[in-house]
């Protein structure tokens, strides 16, 4: 069974930037490049990196209180690297919520020690979070059954839980990221409503950067993820989507 590579996104102004080391991280890691703030929030929300290598020597290393804006400390780590030692630059680096500040003249064997300690960390964070979750789950089963049959926004077989975050197909819990999360339940909670791309962009992405084709490829992909909404979404050309009812069938 083939290894999942950990995600990790660079960010840099500086094309040069770990220029000797881009092979060895392309090789050993799932890696995309961002070269301005605004790319580098756009792939935060949509692609979901584990960790961030941050150009400690570019304007980007001012961005990094955004970056941990988008995505908390156990859900994403934050690697700043920087050809020369700063006192000032790496207190403020840590107080933005990096977790190391390194030399970027740092072998790829050191980096990668720290990428891989760093990543596990995160997969030990969120298997404990995971767990007082499902204990407190366990606890509260019985009397939050009820509660959740009623929060539950029902379609088809799909069941979405919005407090929860969780989406089911019967019992069978569906893996979507919180950008197709927050589609489907737009979706299926305003049903027969055309939901114009501005007003998906405004509601859904908050406003981010997003292009009205970058919108419809991800609603293709929440299509693939969830087919039973597939045939009951309609584009509605120039305007945007609407979601239709299904109808019972026939006596």
């Amino acid at each position: 069974m083939a290894k999942i590579k950990t995600k990790v996104l660079v960010a840099s102004t500086d094309p040069s930037f770990l220029h000797d080391k881009m092979a060895s991280l392309r090789s050993e890691f799932n890696l995309q490049i961002a070269g301005s703030g605004g790319v580098a929030d756009f792939l935060i929300k949509e692609w979901e990196p584990q960790i961030v290598l941050v150009d400690g020597d570019s304007l980007l290393l001012d961005h990094i209180p955004q970056i941990r804006l988008l995505t908390p400390l156990a859900m994403m780590g934050i690697i700043v690297l920087s050809s020369s030692s700063n006192p000032n630059k790496e207190e403020r680096a840590f107080l933005d919520g990096s977790d190391y500040y390194l030399s970027s003249k740092l072998s790829f064997k050191g980096l990668r020690l720290r990428m891989e300690c760093l990543s596990k960390r995160l997969s030990c964070e969120k298997s404990a979070s995971e767990f007082g979750e499902n204990l407190n789950g366990f606890r509260n089963q019985n009397q939050n059954t009820l509660d959740d049959q009623k929060n539950a926004i029902q379609f088809l077989n799909i069941q979405i839980y919005p407090k929860d975050f969780l989406v089911k197909r019967d019992i069978e819990i569906l893996s979507t990221t919180p950008t197709q999360f927050k589609l489907l339940l737009a979706f299926v909670s305003r049903p027969e409503q055309l939901l114009s791309r501005s007003w998906l962009k405004e509601n859904v992405w908050e406003n981010a950067d997003i292009s009205h084709r970058s919108i419809d490829a991800q609603i293709s992909k929440l299509k693939r993820q969830v087919p039973e909404i597939g045939r009951y979404l309609i584009n509605v050309y120039g305007k945007g989507y609407i979601l239709t009812k299904p109808q019972p069938l026939a006596a």
